[in-house]
């Protein structure tokens, strides 16, 4: 029975967020927030000219390879723009930091997949996860990703 329960409820939440109508955002309309990583980190997206969204985003998650044990970062500027139609925007951007845990010589090379949706002007909500390769000059240091995709309420 119980199940049963959680199965409605879920189901029953998914339609709901379904439904809720997503609203076209107007080119200069700008959104932060925090994404709900372990370590909640910051992002923003502005909206530009032609339905184009500028994204800088945040990063938490564990690492592998000798060079460090986890990494988490915030506003990072994605070099792609996502457009966002009826509201919605979806997509795989990257981005690149320099001095990656202290080091001058570290470089990190984000990449993100991203989704969501604009639930009012001024208001969005959204799905980040990613991975991160740090490197010293061409010499990979270590490779991170995060645990899971993390949700982001964005004001």
């Amino acid at each position: 029975m119980h199940r049963v329960t959680v199965c409605f409820v879920l189901v029953t939440a998914a339609l709901f967020a379904a439904l809720v109508p997503a609203v076209q955002p107007l080119a200069g309309e700008s959104v932060t927030g925090s994404i709900a990583f372990p370590r909640p980190q910051k992002m923003s997206i502005t909206v530009g000219t032609g339905d184009r969204l500028s994204l800088q985003l945040g990063f938490d998650g564990r690492c592998k390879g000798g060079g460090i044990g986890e990494l988490w970062w915030s506003f990072v500027p994605a070099r792609q723009t996502l457009r966002v139609r009826d509201g919605a925007f979806s997509g795989r951007v990257t981005g690149v930091a320099r001095g990656v845990g202290g080091r001058d010589d570290w470089t990190g090379r984000f990449t993100w997949r991203v989704s969501g949706k604009f639930t009012d002007h001024e208001v969005a909500t959204a799905t980040v996860s990613g991975s991160v390769i740090v490197r010293s000059g061409r010499r990979a240091v270590s490779r991170c990703e995060t645990a899971r995709p993390a949700r982001a309420r964005l004001r």
